[in-house]
């Protein structure tokens, strides 16, 4: 009763503090009754949480969780996700929770948090530097905010390492069975018309009299990585293959270039993956690759025959795309390179460890003039949006930026160096690549860095999760908490 009580007015205290309105003060009252039943067997779901508020309810909702200058939805979510972390420690029923054990003490575990608490560290510096640099501590502060969520990495790592190794397998297949799901319902939205989502649209147009939507908040959260794992199973059931078709068309609803291009690349090294951990002759491999090709015609004929209008749209942004028109408009390739150029140099002549710091984009621009901005931006802003390594390269500079890759890929680094990468669980495999992905292509045409920090700590806590698993079985080691942890 106790639990109930103080799980029930504290979700109340804080909808009603955060909004202001009662709406959603019971929508978030209906989100602590769901952490409430995560401090017991369904304690995974303290996971979820931050994503179901970041994502405005997987885009059911007509609006974001936020307060116009002073909190972000993404606040919000942080927030719960360390309140659940608290809440897992304080009320938390299993015997080995209570031993005090936060992280197994294993030099793997012990150098990957070295690493995030220096990063960490590194961007309080940064904030500080700012402040004595500017002057302008409020400001330095609303931009140290967004980059500074990557704290929530500790959190993620925290409940991760403190729940059942098989409530982690139920996590998972619950976020592929929702993501499913919400695909089905966003081709029924935007591919059949047939209104589900509340939240606004991002661009609406007309096309040969077919209204073609293209809305990205709408668009599963965990698309890449259902995917990445569905195609790394190697067997599929006919659910599989029905989650793989839909997804797909997701992407092709969304009519984002370089997203299609980047859903063939690392498809495609997933199969390669797939094969190289599965294939034992080349029967098998001949199997695979004509089951492969008959359903790239079977998808490719479903798209032909029912988004036949569609297609020609998609058709047109790609001729658009790589014709030499369209080297003067403000989405092509050139425009983003010369924002992160402009940044990289400018960088490099003031502060290549540090970077210029935390410039607020109403208040930054009369210390830089010179940059390099779109059209829509502010003269002089330092944060531009449609990229993602300018920003970050002009925040934190060089050093800050190797310590983020460092900090992201060590894990990965020490799993290759022991030649054992390709023996990882499937899911650490599709996380990596989903990973990949963010950094190396969706951070050159979106502000990934910034507006998907927790889905960047959740899959960085993940592998760190499952590589640790990986290299304590791989040792023989008797350990007791991951035992105790792995018991029914």
């Amino acid at each position: 009763m106790l639990k109930l009580f103080l799980s029930t007015a504290m979700a109340f205290f804080f909808g009603f503090l955060f909004t202001a309105n009662y709406y959603y003060a019971i929508v978030i009252l209906a989100l602590g009754a769901l952490a409430l039943l995560s401090f017991s067997k369904k304690n995974y779901f303290l996971v979820l949480l931050p994503f179901i508020i970041s994502s405005s309810f997987f885009g059911f909702l007509p609006r974001p969780f936020a307060i116009r200058g002073l909190f972000q939805q993404d606040d919000i979510a942080l927030l719960c996700l360390l309140l659940g972390a608290i809440f897992l420690y304080v009320f938390s029923q299993q015997q080995d929770d209570r031993s005090g054990i936060v992280f197994p003490a294993t030099p793997f575990i012990q150098k990957n948090k070295f690493l995030v608490m220096f990063f960490l560290a590194f961007l309080i510096f940064v904030l500080f530097f700012s402040w004595i640099k500017y002057g302008q501590i409020i400001q330095s502060f609303k931009v140290f905010r967004g980059i500074f969520r990557y704290l929530s990495i500790l959190p993620f790592m925290y409940i991760l390492f403190r729940i059942r190794h098989k409530n982690i397998e139920k996590l998972i297949n619950c976020i592929e069975v929702i993501t499913i799901i919400l695909s089905v319902c966003y081709i029924l939205d935007f591919g059949f018309g047939i209104k589900i989502f509340n939240i606004q649209s991002h661009i609406e147009t007309s096309f040969y009299g077919v209204d073609i939507t293209r809305n990205f908040l709408a668009r599963p959260y965990f698309l890449y990585f259902v995917l990445l794992r569905l195609i790394l199973r190697g067997k599929y059931k006919k659910y599989h293959i029905i989650g793989i078709f839909s997804i797909v068309l997701v992407f092709f609803l969304s009519y984002t270039r370089n997203r299609i291009f980047s859903l063939i690349l690392f498809s495609t090294v997933a199969m390669i993956i797939c094969n190289r951990k599965y294939t034992k002759n080349i029967l098998s491999l001949v199997k695979t690759s004509v089951m492969t090709s008959v359903s790239i015609l079977i998808l490719g004929g479903v798209i032909y025959t029912v988004f036949n209008t569609q297609l020609g749209y998609l058709s047109r942004r790609f001729d658009k795309g790589f014709s030499a028109s369209s080297i003067s408009e403000d989405s092509n390739l050139l425009l983003r390179k010369n924002i992160i150029l402009s940044r990289a140099k400018k960088v490099l002549a003031v502060n290549p460890i540090t970077g210029l710091g935390y410039l607020h984009p109403e208040t930054g621009g009369g210390f830089y003039p010179g940059l390099f901005v779109r059209k829509s931006d502010d003269y002089g802003s330092a944060l531009v949006g449609d990229q993602s390594w300018g920003n970050l390269i002009v925040m934190i500079g060089f050093g800050g930026s190797f310590l983020f890759l460092l900090m992201l890929f060590f894990p990965i680094i020490m799993l290759i160096r022991k030649k054992c990468f390709l023996k990882q669980n499937i899911t650490l495999i599709a996380v990596f690549l989903a990973l990949l992905d963010m950094v190396l292509l969706n951070a050159f045409f979106s502000n990934v860095f910034l507006k998907e920090v927790l889905k960047i700590s959740f899959y960085y806590a993940l592998i760190i999760y499952y590589a640790n698993s990986y290299l304590l079985g791989s040792n023989n080691r008797s350990n007791t908490y991951l035992l105790i942890r792995n018991e029914e």
